[in-house]
């Protein structure tokens, strides 16, 4: 999706941002508000860190930011998907979709153990919410779609 050098402005951007960002600053505001607030905030600093991002390549790293602060980060575009019923994350770099009822290999992976943890935190956290299945199993996780 993107190539190392452009993870890694994203990676700038994303660790600016969450040290930008007091979370005393937003805990007032409602989800619709703070989305609002991160989205605008990661707007200036990818114009900053990225100047030259145009387009589709710039409203991909966004919604890749926005993924990854409010959502399952990388894994996010693989549950979108209507084939996809379940992913399985077995490393950092070995992530397996059930995508036809039949377990692929996907392109997806994670920076280093601590954004896979995070990510599998967070998967727990929202256990049951839209009906998925979330279990660890080893030093990996899976997601099954409800």
């Amino acid at each position: 999706m993107f190539s190392e050098s452009e993870y890694a402005v994203i990676w700038e951007v994303y660790a600016t941002l969450l040290t930008g960002l007091a979370s005393h600053e937003l805990a007032d505001q409602s989800f619709v508000q703070t989305e609002r607030v991160v989205r605008e905030t990661l707007d200036v600093l990818l114009t900053e860190a990225a100047p030259k991002w145009q387009g589709e390549r710039r409203d991909k790293a966004l919604h890749y930011l926005l993924d990854e602060t409010f959502g399952l980060g990388p894994l996010e575009a693989l549950l979108a998907s209507s084939r996809v019923s379940e992913v399985r994350v077995e490393s950092n770099k070995r992530v397996l979709a059930r995508i036809d009822g039949r377990f692929q290999q996907t392109a997806v992976r994670f920076r280093d153990d601590g954004h896979r943890k995070r990510i599998q935190k967070r998967a727990l956290a929202s256990k049951g919410v839209g009906g998925a299945d979330v279990w660890v199993s080893g030093q990996g996780f899976s997601i099954r779609k409800g």
